[in-house]
């Protein structure tokens, strides 16, 4: 099955300048703005190039200027794509979202230098994207892997030409192009024995560029298939019998299905990511990543086996509870830890969300029955402290509830993107249901729990099999 990554803003490039790349925005005093940089945009991970802080003013300076290319700049947990443009010499502005609670309205950049242009650029990546996808949809190939119709070439010409002008303006754009273009052409027609000798045979992998991916699965991904079907038992040797990720590896270099090493290295962990491994099942996935962090050439690669990984057990039920530690209102400290022999019913919440606070008044009827098995602990998100406080004052609940501190990196290691949010962390520390449900629909659950040890029956099992009804 072909797949196709699309994405406008990937090409970034290292800082080297000396000068300074500067702007202004407001709402966001004390918080730091960090430039990012995508590392490989299989997973999606991003190297932190630099950070400052945002002043009274709303003004902030870093302490360097990247190369022209494409960016994010990341403030609280919005990321805004930024293409830097070393022709300009003056401040950026970026763009409040005129409700800062509301995390889906993103921060908007204000191009100081040939905005008219930048907008253009946008939109026209926009649009290359979801024609190509549209037209795809629209003409569907017959079979698995059989050409495009051939009027795609007619709509290649058409498409790319709008991006072409723009496109040559920004020289760092054109490798991005020639990726996209190949592409189309590969759809119509195209030799894939020429591509791999003009874009794969000599020059570095590129994995921080989404088009390059892209390109890479069209090239090898039939390739591959054909050849693991093929050599079915030496690859389930070389899988099961030898040293797995590495050996797989070399079966690939000596049948000579890839010429260089990093490139066979990308396939199989781009077939890892997209679970398309025959006789990989998730517990041998876990141990060829592993053995991939420890036995790639190519660090990129042990980078993409690491993120993957980490992917496979954050926030998963039964893997370990990101730690928690803040301050209640007396400013005693306050941790997950100090839970462990209990369950922990973990609430995100705001102020300002109704849900939220409904939940908070039924959670408040409820305690009294489960406090001696189940913590409740439930962790504010509002930006402003003093709503927070003042909602504490005026409400006596009988348990925890404190204010998450503008440590946006809890709300990510929890993957709060809304409110409210629920987990259930069991007495070991562990999530036991991740995400869990408002507290209504937890009773089923918290009946369980403290009626567990009857007959035997462990805490976990009950709440393995326990059915909502």
């Amino acid at each position: 099955m072909k797949r196709v990554i699309f994405s406008i803003f990937i090409v970034l490039l290292p800082l080297l300048s000396a000068a300074q790349l500067s702007g202004t925005i407001k709402g966001f005093y004390g918080q730091k703005i960090y430039l990012l940089k995508t590392v490989e945009a299989l997973s999606g991970t991003y190297d932190k190039l630099d950070s400052a802080q945002i002043g009274k003013d709303g003004s902030f300076s870093f302490r360097s200027e990247p190369e022209a290319g494409f960016y994010y700049l990341k403030i609280e947990d919005r990321y805004t794509p930024y293409f830097h443009d070393k022709k300009c010499d003056k401040p950026l502005t970026l763009k409040t979202p005129e409700d800062l609670n509301n995390k889906l309205i993103p921060v908007e950049v204000d191009y100081p230098c040939s905005s008219t242009n930048f907008e253009y650029l946008y939109e026209a990546a926009m649009f290359q994207d979801s024609a190509i996808a549209d037209f795809i949809q629209r003409n569907p190939a017959p079979k698995k892997d059989t050409l495009f119709p051939k009027n795609l070439r007619e709509f290649n010409d058409s498409l790319t030409s709008v991006l072409t002008e723009s496109h040559n303006s920004y020289p760092q754009l054109k490798e991005e192009l020639i990726f996209k273009v190949t592409s189309l052409k590969l759809l119509s027609g195209a030799s894939r024995d020429s591509v791999k000798k003009s874009i794969f045979q000599s020059d570095p992998i590129k994995p921080e560029s989404a088009d390059y991916l892209s390109l890479f699965l069209q090239v090898y991904n039939r390739d591959t298939d054909h050849f693991l079907l093929v050599n079915k038992s030496r690859y389930t040797d070389s899988l099961i019998v030898y040293s797995g990720f590495k050996a797989v590896v070399n079966l690939f270099l000596t049948d000579s299905l890839f010429e260089r090493r990093e490139l066979a290295e990308l396939a199989l962990i781009t077939k890892l990511h997209f679970n398309e491994l025959p006789n990989v099942k998730p517990s041998r996935k876990k141990t060829l990543l592993k053995q991939a962090i420890e036995d790639a050439e190519t660090p990129v690669i042990k980078r993409i086996a690491s993120s993957i990984l980490d992917d496979m057990t954050h926030l998963k039920k039964w893997s370990k509870a990101p730690a928690i530690s803040l301050y209640d209102t007396s400013g005693n400290a306050v941790t997950l830890d100090q839970f462990k022999g209990s369950y922990v019913y973990i609430q995100f919440w705001t102020t300002w969300n109704d849900a939220a606070v409904e939940d908070l008044i039924f959670m408040n009827q409820i305690h009294s029955k489960y406090k001696n098995k189940i913590a409740f602990l439930s962790i504010s998100g509002d930006r402003n402290q003093e709503d927070f406080y003042s909602f504490v004052q005026n409400h006596n609940y009988p348990w925890q509830i404190i204010h998450y501190n503008k440590k946006f990196s809890l709300l990510e290691r929890y993957s709060v993107r809304s409110f409210p949010m629920y987990f259930l962390v069991d007495p070991d520390g562990k999530l036991a249901l991740s995400p869990a449900y408002e507290p209504n629909r937890m009773i089923g659950y918290f009946d369980a729990i403290i009626n567990s040890g009857e007959d035997g029956v462990k805490d976990f099992e009950i709440i393995r099999d326990y059915k909502e009804d």
